[in-house]
């Protein structure tokens, strides 16, 4: 399939915009980003960024959260706000003659915010809700423990963007505002266009967010960044008779335009990049440890990116499951065949072609460009790595990158029943860490 055209621009207030014209359905997808998100997140109050989409969501000066609400509605259009790591983003889609009204509504949300009190009492009442509920979830506490492993104590990602009930209960709707005031910008923002709409009409419907919005320097701060370690650690944290484990691998790799990234990308292909993958297949189909498992490389784009591979497993299974995950990713680069090299690259330029089909798609590529600083034909050099892969790249990047001996290893389970079975001699042997990765006064 050929790859549409985009087009560029930039306003004078210094938003970047980047669009697909494509008129097959008379529907437009759209976002913007403000970046920065949680990682512009005072250290001290983690959780204002994340609060700050959730109120403004709800109303503006003008419309109570029911009139905003019932606006949408009638436009027959989808809004929604939320706080990535490193971005704050409102994004929407609507009906091609609908896009101007809609627009508007996205300009009243973002340039006049209603800071409704009763609201945001509300909000952080829900925050301490979802805080709680995430230190009973394993998976979430596991992420949580990884992060400040991978990135260290002192990196913004290390918290949860969500925050802590501490500092929940200490945040104030003046923290919002503050942070509303020090770094929405439109200098700092990138906005995206994928529809039946033209370049001239998508900056038209800027209006005061083109016209009105004014510019202002926003700090973004920054963090030094851990090694990756030169020895395998295991952190376990207990969570008493749990039925199943949470077992999740990962390191630090690339920054978001390096080209390794590509490498890695097809290189996980066999590995762990769904059903058909090595840890799939031998961990559910031939060992009934879980019912699924898998791996892959995230981008970032203020931070090194990660490769991450995880699984669910039966709390019996625990050791003969990790143990399967360090022979399998162990094993990988030697044991990878012309097989997995011809299968990788007939499921990698098939997929790459539906990159294309829908405007979900073409939004997601312009989001890419525009987050991680991409060449605008990245998917066409993701293309030529896939095609001039050999097994000689895929044994090269898997030495480089899959090497067990740098990756950080962490178990959320049963201590009673588990964590014995664990014990090594030497690196490796299990850490015990609460349910944030602290080490001391765990007992």
């Amino acid at each position: 399939m050929t790859p549409p055209t985009i087009w560029t621009d930039q306003t004078a207030n210094g938003i970047s915009v980047y669009g697909v014209e494509t008129n097959e359905l008379p529907l437009v997808n759209f976002s913007m980003r403000i970046m920065g998100g949680h990682f512009l997140d005072d250290p001290e109050k983690v959780g204002v960024a994340n609060l700050m989409t959730d109120i403004m969501m709800e109303g503006t000066a003008n419309k109570t959260p029911e009139e905003l609400e019932d606006a949408i509605g009638q436009l027959g259009a989808n809004l929604n706000m939320f706080t990535s790591n490193e971005f704050i983003q409102v994004s929407g889609n609507c009906l091609s003659r609908n896009f101007e009204a809609t627009m508007a509504l996205v300009e009243e949300i973002l340039l006049e915010p209603r800071w409704d009190e009763k609201e945001f009492d509300r909000i952080i009442n829900q925050t301490l809700q979802s805080i709680k509920q995430r230190e009973t979830n394993p998976n979430a506490i596991a992420s949580v423990v990884m992060n400040k492993k991978l990135y260290g104590d002192d990196h913004i990602l290390s918290h949860p963007s969500i925050g802590y009930e501490d500092h929940a209960n200490n945040i104030t709707i003046d923290d919002l505002k503050s942070f509303y005031a020090a770094n929405f910008a439109p200098n700092v923002t990138n906005y995206h266009i994928a529809g039946a709409v033209s370049q001239t009409r998508a900056i038209e419907a800027l209006g005061r967010l083109k016209d009105t919005w004014e510019q202002k320097e926003v700090a973004m701060p920054t963090y030094a960044v851990s090694a990756v370690p030169a020895e395998p650690q295991v952190y376990f944290v207990d969570i008493p008779e749990a039925k199943q484990s949470v077992i999740r691998i990962a390191r630090l790799t690339v920054n978001a335009d390096d080209p390794a990234y590509n490498e890695i990308m097809v290189a996980n292909d066999r590995l762990g990049d769904g059903s058909s993958g090595r840890l799939f297949q031998i961990l559910r189909e031939e060992k009934q440890f879980t019912y699924g498992a898998y791996s892959f490389p995230g981008r970032s784009a203020m931070a090194p990116g990660t490769f991450t591979a995880y699984s669910s497993v039966k709390s019996s299974t625990t050791k003969d499951a990790l143990d399967t995950f360090k022979e399998v990713i162990g094993s990988y680069g030697d044991t990878y065949t012309t097989e997995d090299l011809e299968k990788t690259q007939t499921a990698m330029i098939k997929e790459n072609a539906r990159n294309f089909e829908t405007l979900f798609n073409l939004l997601g590529i312009l989001q890419n460009i525009s987050t991680y600083g991409l060449p605008q034909d990245y998917i066409d050099r993701e293309q030529q790595t896939v095609t001039s892969a050999t097994i000689e790249s895929i044994q090269q990047t898997a030495s480089e990158y899959f090497d067990l001996s740098k990756y950080t290893f962490v178990i959320v389970g049963d201590k009673a029943t588990q964590f014995d079975k664990l014990r090594v001699d030497g690196p490796g042997d299990p850490i015990l860490v609460d349910r944030y990765g602290n080490e001391e006064g765990v007992m």
